[in-house]
């Protein structure tokens, strides 16, 4: 019997009696279940039976959660644009009007508001717990049958990239690549294109000529996101004949650029070789070792991107700004007032530094207003400040002139520091500013990177902690499937989630940065 023939009788089997007492028992156990780790064991036991119809099920169980999901997040944001614009009613009466009318009322309101706000953040929270637990299932099966079902049938069902990134890696790494160059062949999407150039580069050096003449094809392509994956992908084959088409690639990049980047960093995977972000050193080196790399008498795919190279626009921290449009996100939350130097806490509360200290806080305002001055010619930028909620300080890039810096030093001049961590909204504000959201699928991209400084772990608004920074890290994966910004991650004082922010970071082509504070020189 054929693949597909098994496949198309293994579909239309989803009464089979076995499959009807797995999936009674999932929904028997899933319907108890009073936490998402419950819940996440639900799927897991589901995921066991190693069935084409669990896959099945799991995968369009994904897809009625990614559209819940977008449902709640729409309905927060939108209760959550409503509650400020009335705080900021509420506030302009405090100040103009003596009596205060009609005060309690709108008070009232913003209470309903608020609640509202966050009963729909926990549905979300709920929704993308779930999502995470479903593709951790998916990524467990291999059995014969369901790889089958996942190649012929899986890679054409999953439209959002992140599930199809799930199901690509797990046919890549138990059937090789075939299907999913049909499946490449058939596409022009980039949210499709993408994940499955990635599974394809999952096979590494295993992967046949024909997987590397397609993707050195997609080094060309007018999308940006594309082509990195390409180049990320030859990269990961580690074959000579895929040097000189990406040497060739970054002449043709806009030099600084991001993929311009990217290109040099995966050059430098791939040969080993410590040549710096220029064309001509790169092509110089492939004429006098041309041969020797064509002859397979040099080890490739071992080498390590080239780190702490200077930038054209300064540093933020110790990370180089390359980019030419940013999203700053700092954290302001109630632990950076402490002594940048001598942090001090009494039963679990900051003590603020005086006046004669100087507080995180205030040690990232200057380290941010430092950056900003140093910013290229051309660059745009915001910031989005941070704490139970999220903020920005414009809702677009503006240009670094002396207009626009003075009014980002006045902001920080009355900037306080409270509340809580709530890294999630802060990226996720930044995002839609970013344009990349899948929440907004029509607006175009206008950042680049982000850089996020923070010196706690992740706490949801009401300041509850996240595991491990976990919920974040699923989410951006959703958020920023395809790579399009970069996440710089800096992290201030002992008590900075490291694990966290070092795998914000990697997971989306950026660099961390854990601060040493220094003291403070009177020249500054």
């Amino acid at each position: 019997m054929n693949r597909r023939l098994l496949c198309l009788l293994l579909l239309a089997l989803p009464v089979s009696a076995d499959w009807k007492l797995v999936h009674d028992q999932f929904r028997k156990e899933y319907k108890a279940a009073k936490r998402s780790e419950q819940r996440a064991m639900a799927l897991s036991e589901l995921a066991r039976s190693e069935m084409p119809e669990a896959a099945k099920f799991l995968m369009e169980f994904w897809s009625r959660l990614e559209a819940g999901a977008l449902k709640n997040r729409t309905r927060r944001w939108s209760l959550r644009n409503e509650a400020e614009e009335l705080d900021a009613k509420i506030q302009r009466i405090r100040e103009t009007s003596p009596r205060n009318k009609g005060l309690p009322g709108m008070q009232a309101q913003l209470r309903k508001l608020r609640a509202e706000e966050e009963r729909y953040a926990a549905k979300s929270e709920a929704s993308e717990a779930d999502q995470g637990a479903i593709l951790d299932a998916l990524r467990t099966m291999k059995s014969p049958e369901v790889i089958e079902y996942l190649a012929d049938v899986g890679l054409k069902k999953a439209k959002s990239p992140l599930l199809l990134q799930a199901t690509a890696v797990q046919v890549a790494n138990h059937a090789g690549t075939k299907a999913l160059l049909k499946a490449l062949s058939r596409t022009k999407k980039p949210a499709q294109t993408v994940p499955l150039l990635q599974g394809i580069g999952r096979r590494g050096t295993e992967a046949p000529d024909e997987a590397l003449g397609a993707i050195i094809d997609y080094l060309t392509d007018r999308d940006d996101a594309v082509r990195v994956a390409a180049a990320q992908a030859l990269a990961r084959f580690a074959h000579p004949k895929g040097v000189e088409p990406l040497i060739r690639a970054l002449s043709g990049e806009q030099e600084g650029g991001r993929v311009f980047r990217m290109f040099v960093r995966q050059l430098q995977i791939l040969t080993g070789q410590k040549i710096g972000p220029y064309p001509e050193p790169w092509q110089r080196w492939w004429r006098e070792n041309k041969e020797t790399v064509l002859a397979g008498e040099l080890t490739l795919g071992a080498g390590k991107p080239i780190s702490g190279a200077s930038g054209k626009g300064g540093r933020f921290y110790g990370i180089p700004q390359r980019e030419l449009r940013i999203i700053y996100v700092l954290d302001i939350s109630g632990s950076m007032d402490v002594d940048m130097f001598n942090p001090k806490w009494v039963k679990g509360r900051s003590v603020p530094a005086d006046f004669r200290e100087e507080s995180r806080l205030g040690h990232a305002i200057r380290e941010l207003l430092r950056a900003v001055k140093k910013l290229r010619k051309g660059t745009t930028y915001t910031v989005v400040f941070y704490a139970d909620h999220a903020s920005a300080l414009w809702n677009e890039l503006r240009p670094a002139n002396d207009k626009n810096y003075g009014e980002l030093k006045r902001e920080l001049d009355v900037l306080e520091s409270a509340g809580s961590t709530n890294t999630y909204e802060s990226i996720d504000l930044a995002l839609r500013i970013a344009g990349v959201h899948p929440d907004q699928p029509r607006v175009s991209q206008k950042a680049d990177a982000i850089y996020l400084v923070s010196d706690g772990a992740p706490t949801n608004a009401s300041g509850k902690p996240e595991k491990e920074g976990e919920r974040t890290l699923e989410a951006v994966k959703q958020w920023n499937a395809l790579r399009r910004v970069v996440i710089h991650t800096i992290g201030i004082g002992r008590e900075h989630s490291a694990g966290f922010m070092e795998s914000l970071a990697t997971q989306n082509d950026g660099d961390y940065y854990a601060v040493k504070p220094k003291r403070r020189r009177k020249s500054d």
